[in-house]
């Protein structure tokens, strides 16, 4: 068993740190949502980029583990199922500060006690397209993916038996696609993988 796992929106919530940003930056009232869709459907393009460059970016550090999700890469190594985390990241934002989004990423999740604690760093994998993320999840042969994202789960073509879940805290997707299962919480996401 190999357990893929998706890193932004996945393991990491933006949504609070993206609220924050946008309001301190007077592009966003503080009785808005504090979600992710919220302030990214009242943001131009080019500010909603700016913003994104810098939440994935400079402040990333500020951004919070969704419950649980630390906690399930802690239980699958106690039960012997092994993780990688396989993300979809360009490695340089394409508006704002230049900054390793990559190594940025790589640093939350030391801070987070995920790589060097629970995952080594030859376990963590990028790909600048999502065409290149599912390459990586075929090439590794993940036997389960975790993803926010409906889109990557079925436009690519994965090798039958890849257990595809879709993780749905905000419960936004009410009716799947065949073959994929639906996961509220990361609770929910390890009942599916390891009980």
């Amino acid at each position: 068993m190999l357990v893929g796992v998706d890193f932004d929106n996945t393991i990491v919530s933006y949504d609070a740190l993206l609220h924050r940003l946008a309001v301190e930056r007077g592009l966003a009232s503080a009785d808005l949502p504090a979600t992710k869709r919220s302030v990214k459907a009242a943001l131009s393009p080019d500010d909603w980029s700016l913003l994104q460059a810098a939440a994935y970016g400079e402040r990333i550090d500020e951004a919070t583990a969704f419950p649980g999700a630390v906690e399930f890469f802690r239980h699958a190594r106690e039960r012997g199922v092994e993780c990688v985390v396989i993300s979809h990241k360009t490695e340089r934002p394409f508006a704002g500060p230049d900054i390793d989004l990559r190594a940025a990423a790589l640093g939350w999740m030391r801070a987070a006690g995920i790589v060097r604690e629970l995952l080594s760093e030859d376990r963590v994998h990028f790909g600048a397209t999502p065409l290149q993320k599912a390459e990586h999840v075929r090439r590794l042969g993940c036997t389960h993916f975790v993803d926010d994202h409906v889109d990557f789960l079925t436009e690519f073509e994965f090798p039958d038996g890849i257990v595809r879940i879709l993780f749905d805290p905000a419960a936004e997707h009410t009716q799947l696609p065949a073959g994929l299962a639906r996961a509220g919480s990361w609770a929910a996401v390890e009942r599916l993988v390891l009980e």
